[in-house]
This record gives C-alpha cells, sequence and structure tokens, in this order.
C-alpha cells in the first residue's frame, strides 16, 4: 500500500491509498480509521501529508474528526477510476464498487422536443420524444439523476412508462433490439436550481458533475441524449492522463 514516485502532489496520492484502504477493508460510516502515525506508516509518508490528505478527505465530507477521539468515516465514497474513458452506464458503475443500484421514477413526459434535442437526435419536425426522470441511489445515497430522452418511433407499439430493467442501455438493448456502440459525452460542474434542488430533496449548494451523453448504433445514427447528473458527495473523477511521446 506504499505510494510510489509520481509527479502528482504527495498528499492527492495519498488520498487515493486512504481511499483504497476504505474500499478493501469495507469501512462502514462512523468506524473508526488508523491514526495519523499509523497511515503515515503504511504510506510510507510524513504525518505532515497524511493530515494534509485527510483534510482534503474532510472537505470532501468523506471523513469526521473527533478531538481526541480520531477520525472516523463520515460515508463510503464511490471511486470511479479510469471510467470516463469506457462507455458505462450509471448502473454498471454502482454495481462494479458492490452497490446495490435503485431508481426512482419522476414524471415521465410525452411530446415534442427543443429544438437543441431535435437537431441532436436528428428527428423531424413531427418527432416526439419520451423523456424519463430517475433519482438513482447507490444503496440509499441518492447518486445520480437521470434524464433520458429517447424517440417514440424506436418503439413501433406500446411505449413504455419506466425500463423493466435498472440499466436503461439494458433494457433497450434486450427489450427493443438497439445496438448501442459509442457516446459523444459533454462534461459539466453544475449546481442545480431551486427546482431541481427541491425536486431532489437536496442543497443548492450540492455539486454535480453533469455528463450529457449522445448515444450512436453501429450505423453512427443517434438513439438516445441523456443528462446524468452524478453527486459528487458520492462519486469521485479520476482520469488518468499521459503526456503525449514526441518521439
Amino acid at each position: 500500500m506504499r505510494i510510489k514516485r509520481s509527479s502528482e502532489s504527495l498528499s492527492y496520492l495519498a488520498k487515493k491509498q486512504i481511499l483504497r484502504y476504505i474500499e478493501r477493508n469495507r469501512v462502514q460510516p462512523n468506524e473508526q480509521l488508523p491514526t495519523e502515525a499509523n497511515l503515515g506508516e503504511m504510506l510510507g509518508v510524513s504525518r505532515v501529508t497524511v493530515r494534509e490528505a485527510l483534510a482534503q478527505l474532510d472537505e470532501e465530507g468523506i471523513i469526521y474528526r473527533i478531538q481526541g477521539k480520531g477520525t472516523f468515516l463520515k460515508r463510503v465514497p464511490v471511486l470511479m477510476e479510469n471510467g470516463l474513458e469506457t462507455l458505462k452506464t450509471p448502473t454498471e458503475i454502482m454495481e462494479d464498487f458492490g452497490y446495490q443500484p435503485r431508481s426512482e421514477y419522476l414524471q415521465t413526459r410525452l411530446g415534442p422536443p427543443d429544438e437543441d434535442v431535435r437537431e441532436k437526435l436528428q428527428l423531424g419536425p413531427e418527432d416526439e420524444i419520451i423523456t424519463y426522470r430517475r433519482k438513482r441511489y447507490a444503496d440509499n445515497e441518492l447518486a445520480v439523476y437521470s434524464v433520458d430522452m429517447i424517440a417514440t418511433h424506436h418503439f413501433p407499439a406500446t411505449i413504455p412508462e419506466r425500463f423493466s430493467k435498472e440499466s436503461m442501455m439494458d433494457f433497450l438493448e434486450t427489450e427493443f433490439g438497439f445496438s448501442f456502440d459509442y457516446a459523444l459525452t459533454e462534461i459539466t460542474p453544475i449546481l442545480p436550481d431551486h427546482e431541481t434542488a427541491d425536486l431532489l430533496e437536496i442543497s443548492e449548494d450540492t455539486i454535480f458533475l453533469l455528463l450529457s451523453e449522445l448515444y450512436f448504433d453501429t450505423s453512427g445514427q443517434p438513439l438516445v441524449y441523456s443528462l446524468n447528473h452524478f453527486n459528487t458527495h458520492v462519486f469521485e473523477f479520476i482520469i488518468h492522463r499521459k503526456r503525449k511521446d514526441k518521439r
């Protein structure tokens, strides 16, 4: 578990290793973590570095400290590493980390799309979409707010009011023969507006990482436009970027 040399700061690397310790040892909320001295010995870094790493985790709401008693886990984080390079659904991400995903459906709407969505899905003037809104939970904690928009012409008979499977992609592939190949994704950090905060029963200062994703089939035709709002109190996104070889 000791830290190897890297261009990243020691405190950031220590923070990642502490998160891995929590994951591997299945530390539960309100359970105590090792002391700063013990963590420093395990990681091969100074107590100052450990203290900086714990301060970052404290700011992110993952741990809390009680003076004279020690450091305790506040919530179990979902650490997604290299996940943005692979097309995975929120369901798959949560399951990969041992969480039980579940959805709470909000109002499902049928009607014409706005011009931006019409253009993205390459729809005609008479085409309509169905919009599914879901609160997605990792165990019992709000993890993702999903808004999925699909053209109704993909459903020749009855338009489903909800997905019979937890994963939208799995449902559409198995039940309606969709063939997902890739997605174009735009990533934006956002704060919820007053209406969305009330809808999700969260504070307006909750930071989300919005993944606006346009899913395509193997022929390059757009199938679904999704707005997946990942709760940064639950997810930590890590991307490894490597400098291009100039040789």
